[in-house]
């Protein structure tokens, strides 16, 4: 959450503002922006439920392939 909210900040060097080097960085984000982050994803997920002696059958397999597949792999955790 934090690495996901990361921002870029520059600062530019040279005489009277004339940026001739220019310094880059991530910063970390004010901590109540990582909380919001996270409380917004938080609200947004969806709990999935498997079905108890499904066992490990070919279809139960196809049918959880076919539930995450339109999460990508960061979502889940």
């Amino acid at each position: 959450a934090v690495k996901g909210t990361m921002q870029r900040t520059c600062k530019c060097h040279g005489v009277s503002g004339s940026c001739t080097t220019q310094t880059c960085w991530l910063q970390l984000p004010e901590f109540r922006e990582v909380g919001n982050y996270l409380k917004e994803k938080y609200h947004r997920s969806v709990k999935v439920d498997l079905l108890r002696g499904a066992g490990n059958s070919a279809a139960s397999r196809g049918a959880i392939a076919e539930t995450f597949s339109s999460i990508s792999r960061k979502e889940l955790v």
